[in-house]
């Protein structure tokens, strides 16, 4: 095998990792993290705090003290990583579905983004490489046929839809996480009352919230015409295959 094929498949597994982080650690952790800051009566760190003044500083109470943090930080990311699975798939259903009733994405939206004034193109590319053509109601579905074309071609531009995937992905749980402790914040201050605390945190996440709908709107766009975008780029064009059987 040579050498350039094997560096480019190289490039193209290293960013996965990397994408996963993005796509359901993030937002793992965030909840993990906001529902902490969201209770004022669950503090672990209080208890973290006290027993570190409580032990001597020695050899053996600072290799225990490095072990706990290396195994919080382990618990940290599997849990993270967990949550952010769970995320996925519910913010798929309360988000996506929800969106697309005010936002849909078809057709004509797709060629604004690909600044191209005649979607027949797209579809006629479409249809020559597999016998059928895109329309609004199987734009997503028909999008990943995209992706396998493009795979196929080009792998490291394959990897790069990772990456889109990854971000859609990770805004669209922002969306889910943050509107749900908006509401858990606002019924908590019903019932014990709100004080400065839950006020400033309430309003960092209504910060929050509306940046991740931003985000998300604009990252789904993007994760779904990039698609197109590098299969039309891929595609053998009819006038380049007349030029080049003269």
């Amino acid at each position: 095998m040579p050498e350039s094929e094997q560096g480019s498949k190289t490039v193209a597994n290293i960013p996965f990792f990397f994408y996963d982080v993005i796509g359901r650690m993030f937002p793992g952790g965030f909840l993990i993290l906001g529902a902490c800051l969201s209770s004022r009566r669950f503090l672990p760190l209080y208890y973290f705090d006290s027993l570190l003044n409580a032990s001597k500083l020695t050899e053996i109470s600072l290799g225990f003290a490095t072990l706990a943090l290396g195994l919080a930080v382990f618990v940290f990311a599997v849990s993270s990583s967990f949550l952010g699975f769970i995320l996925a798939a519910l913010s798929n259903l309360l988000v996506e579905k929800v969106w697309r009733l005010w936002s849909p994405l078809n057709l004509e939206r797709l060629g604004k983004f690909l600044g191209i004034e005649n979607i027949a193109f797209l579809k006629t590319q479409f249809k020559i490489q597999f016998g059928s053509e895109p329309t609004d109601d199987s734009l997503n579905e028909s999008s990943f046929l995209c992706v396998f074309y493009t795979w196929k071609l080009d792998p490291i531009l394959g990897a790069m839809q990772g990456r889109w995937d990854a971000d859609s992905m990770a805004a669209q749980s922002f969306v889910l996480v943050s509107l749900t402790m908006i509401v858990v914040g606002v019924v908590d201050g019903c019932f014990l009352g709100f004080d400065l605390f839950l006020i400033v945190w309430l309003t960092v996440l209504c910060f929050i919230f509306a940046g991740s709908c931003l985000a998300f709107n604009y990252h789904r766009q993007k994760r779904l015409y990039s698609r197109y975008g590098l299969f039309l780029t891929l595609s053998e064009h009819p006038h380049e295959l007349a030029a080049g059987s003269k």
